[in-house]
C-alpha cells in the first residue's frame, strides 16, 4: 500500500461531523481499477434483470454502473475517514447480484445512519444533477437518512463528497422538477448544477468544476488503461472475485489487491 493510503489508516477517525461538509478524495489509479471491476459484475449480474427503459445498450449500462462504483468507493473512503472502517458498512465486494439494501450503513454511537450515494462523472454535456424517480422511491423504502452526492469526472484524480443532504427535498417541487429527459422514458428529478451546487454543497458550481472536473478528465488514468483492465478481468476472474468475497478490510487495501492482480 502506498505510504500515503497507510498514513490515513492509521490516524483516528474525524468523527461525524466530516460527513456534514464537502471534502475532497484522491482518485487513483487502483480505485479506478476497481470501480472498473465492481462496475463489469455489476453489468453482467443487472443486465438480466434491468428494466427495458433503463436499458442503455453495453456500453450505457457499463458507464452507468462505473458511476455508481465510483461514487461508492469515494464515499465508504470519506465515512472509513469519519467513523473508522470498523463502524461503515456498505455491499461493493457483492457483484452476484442485485443488493436491496442501502449503499452504506454508518455506524456513531449507537446511532445508524442510512445513506444512498448520488454520483455524477460529469462531462461538457451534463448541465444538471439528476435522481432516478425508481431509486428514490427504492431509498424510501429502505428508510435512507441522507443522501450523499459524489462529483468527478472520467478517469480524473480527484472527486469531492457532500455533505449529507435530506431525501425528503426531492420531493419538494419548489426545488426539484420531476420529469422525463429527452428520448428517456425514465422520469427523473433534476436540479441545475449551479443550484445543487450552492444549495447542498456550499460551494459555486464554477469553483467546482474548476477544481475538480474540468480539464481533470483521464488525469490519473487513460481510456487504454480501462481497455486493458477488462481484457485482465476476464483472464483473472477467479482470484478478483475470491479477494472481493474475503474482503475485511478498508476500501482502498481492497482496491490496491484487485488492481495487483489487473493492472499488469
Amino acid at each position: 500500500m502506498p505510504d500515503n493510503e497507510q498514513k490515513w489508516n492509521q490516524q483516528a477517525p474525524e468523527g461525524i461531523e466530516r460527513l456534514s461538509t464537502a471534502r475532497q478524495v484522491r482518485l487513483t489509479r487502483q480505485l479506478w481499477a476497481f470501480a472498473l471491476a465492481v462496475a463489469t459484475y455489476r453489468t453482467g449480474a443487472n443486465d438480466p434483470v434491468r428494466a427495458n427503459d433503463r436499458d442503455r445498450g453495453a456500453a450505457g449500462n457499463l458507464n452507468a454502473d462505473l458511476q455508481g462504483a465510483v461514487g461508492e468507493i469515494v464515499a465508504v473512503i470519506h465515512a472509513e475517514k469519519s467513523v473508522g472502517t470498523l463502524n461503515v458498512f456498505h455491499d461493493i465486494c457483492e457483484v452476484s447480484g442485485p443488493v436491496d439494501d442501502v449503499d452504506l450503513r454508518i455506524l456513531d454511537q449507537g446511532n445508524e445512519h442510512r445513506v444512498e450515494v448520488k454520483c455524477l462523472i460529469w462531462d461538457r454535456t451534463r448541465k444538471l444533477m439528476l435522481v432516478n424517480e425508481r431509486a428514490h422511491q427504492r431509498s424510501t423504502r429502505r428508510h435512507a437518512s441522507g443522501y450523499l452526492p459524489v462529483l468527478t469526472c472520467i478517469g480524473g484524480d480527484k472527486a469531492v463528497v457532500g455533505p449529507l443532504f435530506n431525501p425528503l427535498d426531492l420531493d419538494d417541487s419548489r426545488l426539484w422538477s420531476l420529469g422525463n429527459l429527452p428520448g428517456r422514458n425514465d422520469p427523473a428529478y433534476a436540479m441545475e448544477l449551479s443550484q445543487f451546487c450552492n444549495k447542498y454543497m456550499g460551494r459555486s458550481w464554477n469553483s467546482l468544476r474548476e477544481r475538480y472536473v474540468s480539464g481533470h478528465e483521464w488525469s490519473a488514468v487513460s481510456p487504454a488503461d480501462f481497455d486493458q483492465w477488462v481484457l485482465n478481468l476476464n483472464c483473472f476472474d477467479r482470484e478478483v472475485k475470491r479477494i472481493m468475497a474475503a474482503s475485511q478490510t478498508d476500501v482502498t487495501t481492497v482496491a490496491n489487491a484487485v488492481a495487483h492482480v489487473i493492472d499488469r
